[in-house]
């Protein structure tokens, strides 16, 4: 079997990859956020590169990637532009085998995977305004942790080196919400986009040691990790990293200065399939959970899925109703099933889900062909 073309395909903030083989099968991968420096590497170094080649020479092709993007640290658009490729690539290996993606993986460890909700503004819901009825509503849906990040504003307005105790006390205000509406029975998930200094980031830790919450998530930028050892020890509550990092080298120095209590790789982001799979047995290795960042466009939840059904170490994966209810059958043949707060692992070889037909001659969709 051997790549034939490789096609682009550009759609909002998301860029879908289709790697096509001379055999017929056809892989699809994804990356999102600031897709057109990817594209491009996609089209003119990493593309070219593969056409002709046998896809199911998966590890190979990591590898050589990997080895092209020395230059820029293997960071940034080199590594999103990896990832897309190599999720295309395990989707063309479970198709030629006739297997999801997950069985090769070593085989499913879970049967459904519990998941959480990223809480974007859906009609009538608001964190910042109403988190106890946002709260209510996903209780009633089974799902019973949610992701809020009410600290963002304050942050832009001091560049995240001040908070005075009134807008501390504002932003705990959803988390109070919560509590006095449902208690316990919902975990709190605290994001914040790695917005804040050391000294503001232990002040607003430490303000939410009382409510208990499940973890913050990304308090300060992951690249001094001395200034993290300060925090993680300046807070009982567990800090979680990074959807920011990519690559297991550089979350294996977070592991082993033991900053961070859950790992939070993103699949499109880290380096693929290939390389989430590696970054949670290397977690497994430090007793660590991992709980996949995942808010982004369908392939990146089909492609978690199927990392998250194959390892022992898996917390929660994250979801986003306010993005699934976009993605109608004009964008995929096959929807995300989400029930009782478990999404169903996908059927049918390789990703188990296409782009719809009809997506491709939208005028909204540019599509590039490499060959």
């Amino acid at each position: 079997m051997r790549i034939t073309r490789i096609e682009t395909i550009s759609y909002g903030w998301s860029l879908w990859v289709r790697i096509h083989t001379d055999e017929g099968l056809t892989g699809l991968g994804e990356t999102y956020l600031h897709s057109d420096p990817a594209r491009t590497l996609i089209e003119n170094l990493f593309g070219p590169a593969l056409i002709g080649q046998n896809p199911l020479a998966i590890e190979a092709h990591w590898r050589r990637m990997f080895d092209q993007t020395n230059f820029a640290g293997s960071r940034g658009a080199e590594m999103r532009a990896m990832s897309a490729l190599d999720i295309a690539l395990w989707d063309i290996l479970g198709q030629a085998c006739g297997r999801p993606i997950y069985q090769l993986l070593g085989g499913a460890v879970r049967d459904r995977i519990k998941v959480y909700n990223t809480c974007g503004a859906e009609p009538g819901l608001d964190f910042l305004v109403n988190a106890d009825e946002f709260a209510q509503n996903l209780l009633s849906k089974g799902i019973r942790a949610m992701k809020i990040w009410p600290f963002d504003g304050y942050a832009r307005q001091t560049g995240g080196h001040f908070i005075s105790l009134p807008d501390l006390k504002k932003g705990l205000e959803p988390v109070r919400k919560i509590r006095a509406a449902v208690g316990d029975e919902m975990e709190i998930a605290m994001e914040f986009h790695s917005m804040w200094d050391l000294q503001c980031a232990v002040r607003i830790a430490q303000a939410h040691e009382e409510f208990n919450v499940m973890w913050l998530e990304d308090m300060i930028h992951p690249e001094n990790l001395e200034a993290y050892e300060h925090l993680a020890a300046a807070t009982r509550l567990p800090l979680t990293v990074s959807e920011r990092l990519q690559t297991r080298y550089a979350f294996l120095p977070v592991m082993q200065r033991k900053i961070a209590r859950i790992i939070m790789p993103d699949v499109e982001w880290c380096g693929g399939i290939s390389e989430a799979k590696k970054i949670a047995t290397l977690a497994e290795t430090f007793n660590l959970p991992v709980a996949f960042h995942n808010f982004g466009g369908p392939v990146l939840n089909f492609a978690s899925a199927h990392v998250a059904a194959s390892i022992p170490n898996l917390m929660l994966l994250e979801t986003g109703r306010c993005l699934l209810n976009q993605w109608t059958d004009e964008v995929i043949e096959t929807p995300i099933v989400i029930e009782d707060g478990h999404m169903k692992l996908p059927e049918g070889p390789g990703l188990g889900m296409r782009l719809s037909d009809g997506l491709l001659r939208r005028d909204d969709v540019e599509v590039l062909v490499v060959e």
